[in-house]
């Protein structure tokens, strides 16, 4: 019975570290797209620096930068938020299976301007449509989940809990 539990456990590790390395190739990939998108229509000067986290945590402490993944782009800063990253296929549009926002920070004369994009793609990662939205938008996103995380944990602890007693029990 235990030898099963375990094996059981190794599979499920190597599963999820399969599922995080094919994770985290995708959001480069959305990273350099976005970044590629944001070059060519943005509005700012390039080569802007980099806006400074203790500013951003300062000024906008709601936001959770443990979320928000820095990328090193000298020109203008982009942020990939990797938890809201996968979202159910698009209505109308059924070979869409991701849309992926992104926070666009800049740093104008001293103060840090935010701007939300909404990238929609089809299967092969080319942008069908870019929306632009309120980072309120996504702080509130960002408060579900948390919610969520914070509902699974709980299930996770009671079916550990179970799983105890059980074994105490045999």
């Amino acid at each position: 019975m235990k030898l099963t539990f375990t094996i059981a456990l190794i599979i499920l590790g190597l599963f999820a570290k399969a599922q995080n390395v094919t994770s985290n190739i995708l959001i480069q990939k959305i990273r350099a797209k976005a970044q590629n998108y944001l070059n060519s229509n943005s509005h700012y000067p390039k080569n802007r620096a980099a806006t400074n986290w203790s500013e951003v945590s300062a000024e906008h402490p709601r936001i959770n930068k443990k979320i928000l993944e820095r990328t090193t782009y000298p020109e203008i800063n982009v942020k990939i938020d990797s938890l809201l990253a996968i979202d159910k296929s698009y209505p109308g549009y059924p070979n869409t299976t991701t849309i992926y926002k992104v926070i666009h920070i800049v740093q104008a004369k001293g103060s840090t301007v935010f701007k939300c994009y909404s990238f929609q793609f089809d299967n092969n990662l080319n942008i069908l449509q870019v929306d632009e939205g309120s980072p309120q938008e996504l702080i509130e996103q960002n408060q579900k989940l948390m919610k969520q995380v914070d509902l699974a944990k709980r299930l996770i602890t009671e079916i550990s809990d179970m799983k105890l007693a059980i074994l105490k029990a045999n």
